[in-house]
């Protein structure tokens, strides 16, 4: 039962107001639950001003490219104090140049392309960015060399540039009159010899660094080689040793163990003339024994080593021509190190074949982590200290919990990296191979898009199969973090799309589906959901620096943020606000309508509304009209919509219309219009 409230003075007007968006969007609760500052439908608002409600503001483009967009990255060259944005096309790269407008396009040494499909992406270390192109691991660099100049002096390793070339003196000397042109080989210029070098923006596939003997022992050999056991061959020369590869990367005792030497000997010498001594000792003492005396050619070339005490061991090899008797220099594999068992964590190596088909890269402590490959997706490959073009294959870890998923993301949060799949969410500790720790975190939830994660303000924020989750770091033990959903108040309408991406920008966590061309923006302090829609909102990727936000669209279009702006890319997207159905107080009792009044603050221009009021499921007050016309012959209801309250701006004495326009600069104001209707709740 309810009765109604006792009034002293029965016709006086209800009246109430509300002025508060702090409660964002809600589209799940029921209209009964619903807070008066919660509304069903919020699209295109921004409400940073502590929970107003104004129009979000729009973005402009800057450049398009037709095809299928791959990814966007920044490229910081010293000096400049913006980045350059190179941003990737059905498989071509294109730059636009800090303080231009109009993208280039970066054409690869070689002629190599890349594939067109997959997404990309790329980190800088140093003046090189690094680029998983899921076909070969490429290198971006930009050479800021000093313009050629005419009769000057140059000497050899100088490098020059001539419009968008660089040239690379051979020949010292002094430079002509007319700077060099060619675009391969060599040119005389005065008495300079110029090789041509590269274009000003060089891109070329990554030269796999070639480790030496040792390091390809007891680091590893490189994973970017096409054969990384190749790090060692027989060569043309003077007769010497470059080096001993042993079967194993450490031995163990009492099993044999396989050395082979490989050497460089002159063209015209036989290897079967080569004749071959083996000695092996204990690091720590001095004395050598012979494992195997002067043997010739094929059969001298390998040694079977069988340790009987696990230690430290040198392997000494000597050569010679076999109608000499002064052998030449030795070639010793020092503190080869022999275990009481094997050691299969360092003679185990996981498959590497595939690594040039990551798509997705890392910096992380001077070192670069590649994952993504179209294999072994559940391996990520991490680079020596300092060596970006160093891959050891020891240095390969497999994520995989027994589900053979692939890492969908990897996040840098604070001093770790958090690692994703479908369903699982792992933790990486520490700053080397050495002391690497893995943690798991959860065991049945994770991220499903390779760019739906992202740091936000403490946490990190990811799309997984079941809405939009936020990792929370316990206090006191970093490591250990809780998962919570935070997407309650909108989650029916949160897609699983895998190609959603994420960005964490100004106090706000937005993730745009570009199927649906729609971005949630959670403003994370307060917890307020709202929705953007726009026919441009089809967003692959967004990245930002400083307060300068680009988007990346899936049909090659780059946009820029533009905060004086309230369209997207010229298109008017509407501001749309709906209140829950209100009952005033009384939810039981019949009301009378009779005035809506609406306050608003603008600026320098008409604000226009479309305004429907519902009493109950009957139209109290609708921007639509219709009429009647006669159209060949037939009687036609013709239905047309207008603004119906509008909120003028100042205006001057000579435009001024009077009993429409009001004088001055019109900040704030409040307008009304007239509501009828008997109805138990009413909606705005």
């Amino acid at each position: 039962m309810a009765r109604q409230k006792i009034s002293i003075n029965p016709s006086a007007k209800l009246f109430e107001a509300y002025m508060d968006f702090s409660g964002g969007m809600n589209s799940e609760t029921s209209n009964e639950r619903l807070r008066d500052n919660e509304f069903p439908q919020l699209d295109n608002v921004d409400l940073t001003s502590r929970g107003s409600a104004r129009r979000r503001t729009g973005r402009r483009l800057i450049a398009s490219v037709p095809g299928k967009a791959q990814g966007v990255f920044f490229y910081y060259r010293p000096g400049q104090s913006e980045p350059d944005l190179i941003f990737a096309v059905s498989g071509r790269l294109y730059v636009i140049e800090n303080g231009t407008t109009s993208p280039k396009e970066i054409k690869f040494r070689d002629g190599f392309t890349f594939q067109t499909e997959r997404q990309i992406d790329a980190v800088q270390y140093g003046p090189d960015l690094f680029i998983t192109t899921g076909t070969k691991l490429c290198e971006l660099t930009y050479h800021d060399d000093p313009h050629w100049l005419s009769e000057t002096e140059y000497v050899v390793g100088d490098k020059v540039r001539v419009e968008d070339r660089i040239y690379e003196c051979q020949t010292a000397g002094t430079s002509g009159t007319v700077a060099p042109s060619h675009t391969e080989g060599l040119a005389v210029d005065g008495t300079v010899v110029w090789r041509y070098y590269s274009l000003v923006w060089d891109a070329k596939v990554v030269t796999p660094y070639t480790p030496s003997v040792m390091e390809a022992i007891y680091i590893g050999t490189n994973a970017l080689a096409d054969n990384p056991d190749l790090y060692i061959q027989d060569g043309i020369g003077e007769l010497e040793v470059v080096g001993i590869k042993p079967e194993k990367r450490t031995g163990t005792v009492n099993e044999d163990m396989l050395m082979v030497a490989y050497i460089n000997r002159p063209e015209t010498l036989d290897p079967a003339n080569v004749e071959y001594k083996w000695e092996y000792k204990r690091s720590a003492e001095t004395n050598w024994t012979v494992g195997k005396d002067w043997t010739k050619g094929p059969d001298g070339k390998t040694w079977t080593f069988h340790p009987d005490t696990s230690n430290y061991y040198d392997i000494r090899v000597t050569i010679r021509e076999s109608s000499k008797e002064t052998p030449t220099p030795q070639y010793a594999l020092t503190n080869y190190t022999v275990n009481p068992v094997e050691n299969k964590t360092a003679n185990t190596s996981r498959p590497s074949d595939m690594i040039h088909s990551c798509n997705q890269i890392r910096l992380h402590w001077d070192r670069l982590i590649l994952f993504g490959d179209t294999k072994y997706g559940y391996q990520a490959y991490i680079s020596d200290l300092n060596a970006p073009r160093y891959f050891p294959v020891a240095n390969t870890i497999s994520f995989d919990t027994g589900k053979q998923e692939p890492i969908t993301a990897i996040v840098r949060y604070r001093d770790m990296l958090i690692i994703f799949t479908k369903t699982t969410i792992q933790t990486l500790v520490g700053k080397s191979p050495e002391d690497y720790k893995r943690g798991l975190i959860h065991d049945g939830l994770g991220c499903i898009a390779p760019r739906g994660a992202a740091v936000v303000g403490n946490h990190v924020a990811f799309l997984s199969a079941e809405g939009v989750h936020l990792l929370k770091p316990n206090q006191f033990i970093l490591e250990v973090m809780n998962v919570a959903r935070i997407d309650y108040p909108i989650k029916s309408e949160i897609p699983e799309d895998p190609i959603a991406c994420a960005l964490s920008y100004d106090s706000q966590f937005r993730i745009c589906f570009p199927s649906r061309k729609t971005i949630y923006r959670l403003y994370y302090e307060n917890g307020m959901w709202v929705r953007d829609r726009s026919s441009k909102l089809n967003f692959v990727q967004m990245i930002h620096y400083g307060n300068d936000v680009y988007e990346l669209s899936e049909d090659g279009r780059l946009y820029k943020q533009d905060p004086t702006i309230y369209t997207d890319d010229g298109e008017i997207y509407p501001m749309i606000v709906e209140s829950k159905y209100l009952d005033l107080s009384a939810s039981f009792n019949q009301k009378k309508l009779k005035r809506l009044y609406v306050l608003a603050r603008h600026y320098d221009e008409t604000v226009d509304l479309f305004v429907t009021v519902k009493a109950d499921s009957a139209l109290a007050l609708t921007p639509e009209k219709g009429r009647v016309e006669i159209i060949d012959g037939w009687v036609e209801w013709i239905v047309t919509t207008e603004p119906n309250i509008h909120f003028y701006s100042g205006t001057l004495i000579g435009t001024w219309i009077m009993g429409k326009v009001p004088l001055g600069d019109i900040q704030i104001s409040v307008q009304k219009a007239a509501i009828r209707g008997r109805c138990r709740r009413v909606k705005v």
